[in-house]
């Protein structure tokens, strides 16, 4: 493993883009460029300084105005999506095995060695005690000092990022079609959920603790907290990507044909978007309910509470590659196959109830806690 540490990176290269004769919102305020595609979905701090990683090898901060902060230099690709804890370190995953804790200077603090590739987000308790899964399956949980605390065998490919309900319990995605339950002191399995067809998406879980994930059945489902199916809804295709919960417990997500679905609470249809091409991760609710969809065509969708279009993205060349982050402010980042992290305005902040975007929030702590603001941690 070898780590170097770049002030101003050879690659990095910001460039500001004008908005005139576009609508509010249909061009980006700015483009980073890194030196390969952008997989990892961006944390946003509460400096609002933006860390991410890219399949050119580094880690990245990035300032709330497109110039480079820093980059870290790694052995292999970053597609891993970070997280920011209480104090401002930034957690995150990468291909060559490690769990990497950085200061916000971009100091290593210490890194943990896995048994496999780390490609997607961490989760985070009130402690920053992290919980990670390997692609091979195994789960981790660390301290916020780097040592283990517990590790748990899966038996099965995780390629799902975990998610965390009120500190209590840590929900996993098995590729082989498994939902788990997990204790958060100790890791032992309270129950399962059974599919036997693959979960590539992240679970969503609302503050009742109401998870939601779809299949590759073709059926989107709500799994209450003791492990019970409420219901599910049929979808016409597989979905691949992940959830998020809106205002007054709306839930949507896409499936594999680019059809958009927003369900009631209660898995009730209210209203479909048809895509020209899927989705490349969760999309994202602002706190008017509005919702923002990044696409592999390479434009930036956002529809108003009812389905209805209010604007749309130039095209890229290259399609999306990560879910829609929203900041405290309504900036919007994603990152692109085109090797740049994009920032777009036209939102709201994002909205403060449910499970708004991947991982819950801005700061990547897959957390109900931090997506309700909760004092002892931060959002």
């Amino acid at each position: 493993m070898s780590l170097l540490r770049f002030l101003v990176a050879p690659v990095g290269v910001v460039l500001a883009l004008a908005l005139s004769g576009c609508g509010r919102g249909e061009s980006p305020h700015w483009r980073f460029n890194t030196g390969d595609q952008v997989r990892s979905t961006p944390a946003i701090a509460s400096d609002g300084t933006i860390y991410f990683g890219s399949d050119d090898n580094r880690i990245y901060a990035v300032n709330p105005d497109g110039s480079e902060e820093w980059a870290v230099f790694t052995d292999y690709p970053v597609q891993g999506s970070p997280a920011v804890g209480n104090d401002g370190t930034v957690y995150i995953g990468g291909d060559d095995y490690f769990l990497r804790a950085l200061s916000p200077d971009g100091e290593e603090k210490w890194n943990f060695e896995a048994s496999d590739r780390l490609r997607g987000g961490l989760a985070l308790d009130s402690d920053d005690n992290v919980y990670f899964v390997s692609e091979s399956g195994t789960v981790y949980s660390v301290d916020r000092d780097g040592s283990l605390r517990w590790e748990r065998d899966t038996e099965g490919r995780v390629v799902a990022s975990p998610s965390i309900h009120n500190d209590d319990t840590l929900y996993i995605a098995r590729l082989g079609g498994t939902l788990m339950a997990m204790d958060l002191d100790g890791g032992r399995t309270r129950w399962t959920f059974d599919l036997d067809v693959p979960i590539v998406g992240s679970p969503a879980v609302d503050a009742d603790g109401t998870v939601y994930f779809g299949a590759h059945d073709e059926h989107f489902y709500a799994v209450n907290p003791n492990g019970r199916e409420l219901w599910r809804f049929e979808a016409s295709e597989s979905i691949q990507t992940s959830a998020a919960i809106g205002p007054n417990g709306v839930v949507a997500f896409a499936d594999e044909n680019g059809n958009f679905y927003c369900l009631d609470e209660n898995g009730m249809l209210r209203w479909t978007y048809a895509f020209p091409a899927s989705l490349s991760g969760a999309p994202a609710f602002d706190h008017n309910g509005n919702i923002y969809f990044a696409a592999n065509d390479g434009i930036l969708y956002a529809l108003n509470s009812e389905g209805e279009e209010l604007w749309r993205s130039s095209q890229l060349q290259w399609g999306f590659e990560s879910s829609v982050v929203i900041a405290p402010d309504g900036r919007i980042y994603v990152g692109a196959g085109d090797f740049n992290l994009y920032s777009f305005s036209g939102a709201a902040p994002p909205a403060a109830e449910g499970w708004p975007m991947f991982r819950g929030g801005p700061s990547g702590r897959s957390n109900t806690l931090a997506v309700r603001g909760d004092e002892t941690v931060f959002n």
